[in-house]
């Protein structure tokens, strides 16, 4: 590899060829493609709705129906978890449970038995009206599974009130 580079840049006819003036406009040209094709591909700053968090934290009782409303659409872009009766603010990381990521199922949900089954699909989601989730059908797997996501939602977001049935 350290030959193949001191020839490259001890090669006279490459340096020639980048110091010509067609050779200087061509890598102009590919400099300025290059910014404008990656300038475009990240969102600016001003793009991105933060969500609107209350000035003083108070935990409150979600119904499933109230919960619905935290899916990140509404007008405050908030976006809550349910979990095993504990509702988590996942605001910050839309990039996982907004409208485009890959849990945004969970998004105003009741999630429990979803990451139990270490299913994203809607099927696990308690409907209006449904009871609370039945741990007790849970196999050990499913429960360890649960009990592993319970811990990372415990240590990593804000408990913002609990789920009532």
């Amino acid at each position: 590899m350290y030959e193949f580079l001191t020839q490259v840049f001890t090669n006279n006819s490459i340096l020639e060829k980048l110091t010509a003036p067609t050779g200087l406009i061509l890598s102009l040209i590919t400099v300025v493609v290059s910014y404008l094709i990656f300038r475009e591909s990240t969102p600016d700053e001003g793009d991105i709705e933060e969500p609107e968090h209350p000035e003083m934290l108070v935990l409150s009782d979600y119904t499933l129906e109230q919960l619905k409303a935290f899916d990140g659409s509404g007008p405050t872009k908030l976006i809550f978890i349910g979990i095993c009766g504990k509702v988590y603010d996942v605001s910050e990381k839309t990039q996982f449970y907004g409208p485009e990521g890959p849990y945004a199922s969970f998004a105003g949900s009741d999630a429990t038995m979803s990451l139990a089954k270490n299913s994203t699909t809607r099927e696990y989601i308690p409907k209006d009206g449904d009871e609370a989730p039945d741990l007790s059908i849970l196999s050990d797997k499913e429960r360890e599974a649960l009990d592993g996501w319970i811990s990372f939602f415990d240590k990593k977001y804000q408990v913002v009130g609990k789920i009532v049935y």
